[in-house]
């Protein structure tokens, strides 16, 4: 029964200071500091602030980790539609009121347009309850992926207590490790080969393609290359003038 008041209580907080927030950032831009937008947030972070207890005590309650991620989902989803609707009504039938487009832009950080990156009022109004609560998500997630990493140790701790040979068992673990290593040692290998094809196609893109005028011995030299390249600066003063053997002529 108390959850709901201190929840209504920190948006309220919350709310002037974010829009304080949003006005030093960008002190040129509009900020909604109306009533009616000071009301919608402050219901709707006290609602967010409100589920989000309400699904962390209902996990706890449960008391399994398979439930976990799913929970931290829907809360997150739940919580990007309230702020969402925070905003929409704090601003609708108003001359400022936004569409969905310019309100999801807003969500990323992004301008009402969607043409740069802003961090202005609309943006610290509508995250009050949402930045807080991802921050406290992530935390949760963090410390769930912790646990999770523990339970293959635990595991093997346990089969060590009452094993007769835990050198065998040692030498087994190592060997495991061994397989993990050599798993990311590949896939860092491959990525980097893959990151240095795409270099060259994009180099490739950029200063197109070309035969090089020397043939025999040294053609693969870096002469040849010298030479084809210079070949290739001319073709732009080549189309110019029209001339067949080299506008520098």
């Amino acid at each position: 029964m108390v959850q709901g008041p201190i929840a209504i209580c920190a948006s309220f907080v919350v709310t002037l200071a974010a829009m304080l927030i949003g006005h030093t950032a960008e002190p040129t831009a509009w900020e909604p500091k109306t009533t009616r937008m000071l009301l919608s947030n402050v219901i709707f972070d006290g609602l967010t602030f409100w589920i989000t207890m309400l699904l962390l005590g209902w996990t706890a309650t449960k008391n399994t980790m398979r439930r976990i991620p799913g929970v931290i989902l829907a809360d997150l989803v739940i919580a990007g539609v309230l702020a969402c609707a925070s905003l929409y009504v704090g601003l609708v039938a108003t001359a400022e009121a936004l569409s969905l487009p310019e309100i999801l832009n807003v969500l990323i950080a992004r301008d009402v347009q969607g043409n740069h990156w802003e961090v202005g009022p609309y943006f610290w109004t509508m995250h009050t309850a949402f930045l807080p609560t991802c921050a406290y998500l992530l935390l949760m997630l963090v410390a769930w992926l912790g646990k999770l990493i523990l339970i293959p140790a635990d595991w093997f701790f346990r089969q060590a207590k009452g094993n007769p040979n835990p050198l065998k068992l040692t030498a087994l673990l190592f060997a495991i490790l061994v397989v993990v290593c050599a798993a990311l040692h590949f896939a860092a290998d491959t990525k980097h080969e893959h990151a240095k094809e795409r270099e060259l196609v994009q180099v490739s893109g950029i200063f197109g393609t070309y035969d090089s005028p020397v043939t025999g011995p040294a053609a693969g030299s870096v002469g040849a290359w010298e030479t084809g390249q210079a070949r290739w600066s001319l073709q732009p003063f080549q189309e110019q003038d029209g001339s067949p053997e080299g506008g520098m002529g």
